[in-house]
């Protein structure tokens, strides 16, 4: 019985030790897997984290490419459409002729603004300065930060809202994407420009002087016209005053001389007009639609102010205007 009892201790101690090995590895397994486990989380969370961190710093790359291009555009719309208005201005001194009406002027200004062309023909003064030229530019710096960018232009609309600059509004929808579709924003704008008139040319003066004489458009300084000496200073550099019975400057384009809220005025300097061998007409008023648009308008009826010269004429709805109403003055004859 004692030989039975010593072997089947030596069983269970061997069996025991059979079990601990079995634990052990079981043990061993289960830390592996664990410990491989915490290692891929980590991986994972790191490369979660990692693509998260390249998809936020793209929409923010393309975030920022937006608000610049939001914030650009309006410069390179003042740009285009001064050099548009001054190609336009050429053209009708080139051909001596107004444009023959509203729409046939909007048309040429959308064509020569987006295009750089007028019927197809490059104008000088456009080439690199086009809208069209300001996309491609705004693309070509969208592909160096890997970046997509297109604008469809739907509609362009000149107007003005104001007496001294011109309002230029692009429709368009816009689109943005990220070259690996990281990101991606496509929505539609309107942008509305104001592009000031200052130091454009006047057509009412070139066209009606068989282009002899120019006059650029320059606000008036002058707040008391009943100072003889200011009146003077404002008739003799031809000074642009507002006024609601004068047509703006859009309309001097094609040849309207009727009256708009956004109207503008001069004073037609006749010793100027002389000098280049013009005929003047001398029962007209001075205020430039009215000399220049005489079918519209009667004879003057305001004459000999005290201090201005014998052929400086007015309306008499005009008097209070340039403060005439404080100078002495007679009807004209």
């Amino acid at each position: 019985m004692g030989a039975v009892n010593n072997r089947g201790k030596g069983m269970a101690i061997k069996n025991l030790f059979n079990n601990n090995k079995g634990i052990f590895f079981l043990f061993t397994v289960i830390l592996f897997l664990g410990v491989l486990t915490i290692i891929l989380f980590t991986y994972n969370s790191f490369t979660l984290r990692d693509n998260q961190q390249v998809i936020e710093s793209r929409i923010r790359t393309l975030n920022d490419f937006i608000n610049n291009f939001h914030n650009d555009i309006h410069r390179s719309t003042r740009i285009s459409a001064t050099r548009a208005l001054i190609s336009l201005e050429d053209y009708t001194i080139s051909r001596y002729k107004f444009f023959d009406s509203k729409s046939d002027f909007e048309d040429a200004f959308k064509e020569v603004f987006y295009n750089g062309t007028y019927n197809g023909t490059y104008m000088p003064l456009m080439i690199d300065s086009s809208f069209k030229d300001y996309e491609y530019a705004v693309n070509s710096s969208a592909n160096s930060i890997d970046v997509i960018f297109t604008i469809n232009v739907t509609s362009i609309s000149l107007s003005q809202s104001d007496p001294w600059y011109v309002d230029v509004l692009i429709n368009a929808s816009i689109g943005v994407d990220d070259f690996d579709n990281l990101a991606y924003w496509e929505y539609n704008a309107t942008f509305n420009t104001s592009v000031p008139i200052d130091g454009l040319r006047d057509p009412l003066y070139v066209l009606n002087t068989n282009r002899l004489v120019q006059n650029i458009f320059n606000k008036t300084t002058v707040t008391n016209f009943s100072n003889v000496t200011d009146l003077l200073y404002h008739l003799n550099n031809s000074l642009y005053l507002n006024s609601t019975k004068a047509p703006s400057f859009l309309m001097r384009f094609y040849n309207d001389t009727t009256s708009d809220p956004e109207g503008i005025t001069s004073m037609v300097n006749l010793q100027i007009l002389y000098a280049q061998g013009l005929t003047i007409y001398d029962t007209r008023p001075i205020l430039d639609y009215q000399y220049f648009g005489y079918g519209n308008v009667s004879d003057a009826n305001v004459c000999n102010v005290a201090g201005m010269p014998s052929w400086f004429k007015i309306m008499n709805y005009s008097a209070a205007t340039y403060g005439i109403t404080n100078l002495t003055n007679t009807s004209c004859s």
